[in-house]
C-alpha cells in the first residue's frame, strides 16, 4: 500500500469509475475506498443515454457535448478493459396523446434536432409484441452496460493496486492544515462520489438532494425480437442475449432501498398491460435509490469545510451521459484552475 497518494475517490459507482479512471490515466497517484458497490444505483441502472427526454420531446441538456465525452471515455474504457461497454440503440417511444404528437412534429421539422432522429424507421415490428401503438418518436440514443463495466473496472483497479475494499469512515480521517490522513496514508485530495451517501457527509452539508427508489425487473423473453430501447409507459431494454431491463418511474417516499411486492406487481401489471401475447420469466427483481438532486443537475465543487475535498454528485438517472464529460471538468477545475461551471456548483444553492 502507498503511503502518500494524490487523490482519494470515495465511490466506486458511475461517478467514482470514471473519475478515478480519468485520473489514473493522467498519472496520478490514485486509490479508490468501496465496499463491493452496497449502496450503488449504478449497478441497477440500465445505463440508458437519451438525448431527447420529456413529455415535450426536449433536448437533454448540454447533450451536444455530453454524447461525445461520453463515447470517446466508454470507448477507451473498452480499449483499456476488453470488455463492449457501449451499445447504440433505437429508442422508440410510443406517442400516447396528441400533445405528445404535436411536440414531436415539431421536433422533426427543427434542424438542431436532425442528427438525433430517426424518419425512416419501420414501425410495423413492435404490432407484432405491442398492444396501442399508433405512432412513434424514433431517437438515435444508447445504452451503457453499467454492471459489466463497474465489475470489470473493480477487478482493473484491484490488479493495478488502486482499490480499498472498504466502507469509507470520517472517523479514520485525519485532517491537518497542511494534508490530510486516511487510516496511515496521506492524502492529497478527497473526491466524494458516494451518490446517495452523499445526503450525510459531514464536509458538504445541506446539499439539496431529492433522492427517489427506483424498482425493476430483469426479464427473459425468448420470443421477443426487438433490439431497440422500447418506451410504451414503460421502459423495455436490451441487456445481454434474451434478457431484458423493465423500469418505470420513481417513489419519492420509502422506508428503505429493498424491493418490495408491491413494486413487483406494479412492474408486472404495466409490463402485462402494454405487451401482447409474449411469454417472460422474471429472472430478478432489484431496487436502488438514486441520488436526484433539486434542478436535476450534477453537483460539483470545492468543500467550504476543507480545500483540498472536492464533491461529484448529483448525477441522477443520467450518470452514463453525465459522467464523462463532469469528471473531465472537474479534473480541470483541481488541476487546471478553471472556473467551475456555475450551473453545477453545488454552491449555486
Amino acid at each position: 500500500m502507498d503511503r502518500n497518494i494524490d487523490y482519494l475517490i470515495v465511490g466506486q459507482g458511475i461517478a467514482g469509475t470514471i473519475l478515478s479512471y480519468k485520473l489514473l490515466k493522467k498519472g496520478y497517484n490514485v486509490k479508490v475506498i468501496d465496499d463491493g458497490h452496497k449502496t450503488s444505483s449504478s449497478t441497477k441502472a440500465a445505463g440508458i443515454v437519451n438525448p431527447i427526454t420529456g413529455r415535450s420531446y426536449v433536448k437533454s441538456w448540454m447533450i451536444d457535448s455530453l454524447i461525445p465525452a461520453a463515447k470517446r471515455t466508454y470507448k477507451d474504457l473498452e480499449d483499456e478493459l476488453g470488455g463492449k461497454y457501449f451499445y447504440n440503440h433505437n429508442i422508440v417511444r410510443v406517442l400516447g396523446s396528441i400533445y405528445e404528437e404535436n411536440k414531436w412534429s415539431s421536433r422533426l421539422l427543427d434542424d438542431t434536432y436532425s442528427k438525433y432522429i430517426i424518419s425512416d424507421y419501420d414501425t410495423s415490428i413492435l404490432d407484432e409484441y405491442y398492444k396501442d401503438v399508433e405512432s412513434c418518436a424514433i431517437i438515435k440514443g444508447g445504452r451503457v452496460a453499467l454492471r459489466s463495466l463497474l465489475i470489470d473496472y473493480r477487478t482493473w483497479l484491484l490488479e493495478n493496486d488502486a482499490l480499498i475494499e472498504s466502507t469509507f469512515k470520517s472517523k479514520h480521517l485525519v485532517v491537518k492544515p497542511r494534508t490530510m490522513y486516511y487510516n496511515d496514508v496521506e492524502v492529497g485530495n478527497i473526491v466524494f462520489a458516494e451518490g446517495v451517501q452523499s445526503i450525510d457527509n459531514p464536509y458538504f452539508p445541506d446539499l439539496p438532494f431529492q433522492p427517489n427508489k427506483g424498482q425493476v425487473l430483469i426479464v427473459d423473453m425468448p420470443n421477443y425480437k426487438i433490439n431497440d430501447i422500447v418506451k410504451h409507459g414503460i421502459f423495455i431494454c436490451p441487456i445481454e442475449g434474451n434478457r431484458y431491463w423493465v423500469g418505470s418511474g420513481y417513489e419519492r417516499d420509502f422506508e428503505d432501498d429493498k424491493p418490495t411486492k408491491e413494486g413487483r406487481t406494479r412492474l408486472k401489471d404495466q409490463l402485462d398491460h402494454v405487451l401482447k401475447a409474449c411469454d417472460y420469466k422474471i429472472i430478478e427483481h432489484i431496487s436502488g435509490i438514486r441520488p436526484s438532486v433539486k434542478g436535476r443537475k450534477p453537483l460539483l465543487g470545492r468543500s467550504n469545510i476543507h480545500s483540498s475535498m472536492y464533491l461529484f454528485g448529483g448525477l441522477g438517472t443520467k450518470g452514463s451521459s453525465l459522467a464523462p464529460y463532469w469528471a473531465e471538468h472537474l479534473i480541470n477545475f483541481i488541476e487546471n484552475k478553471v472556473d467551475i461551471h456555475p450551473e453545477v456548483d453545488f454552491n449555486r444553492f
